[in-house]
């Protein structure tokens, strides 16, 4: 399953940063619904039940999405990590 960023996700990062996102097509490993993993995650409870993206594939997209925002998002490393994005800002997408 893939999915596309629909509207600006919430974060700590500037909002011009992250309306960047919207459009991005990814790839999904499904939803989170587990709150133990998004313990200690910067952006706390308010992805809770978002879908997870791993961090490469994320990266991967927004390089060639919007190379600004990836130069924002490189600092962060996040290649090795995954990403919750909420789902209210999210489509499901069908190949």
């Amino acid at each position: 399953m893939k999915i596309k960023i629909v509207a600006t996700p919430p974060g700590f990062a500037p909002e011009d940063i992250r309306k960047r996102w919207v459009g991005i097509v990814m790839p999904t490993l499904g939803k989170e619904c587990s709150r133990e993993a998004n313990a200690g995650h910067r952006l706390g409870r308010q992805n809770l039940g978002g879908y997870k993206v791993r961090g490469s594939d994320a990266m991967q997209c927004l390089k060639t999405h919007d190379p600004i925002a990836y130069e924002y998002w490189e600092q962060f490393c996040l290649e090795d990590t995954v990403l919750i994005f909420k789902a209210d800002v999210c489509e499901e997408v069908t190949d």
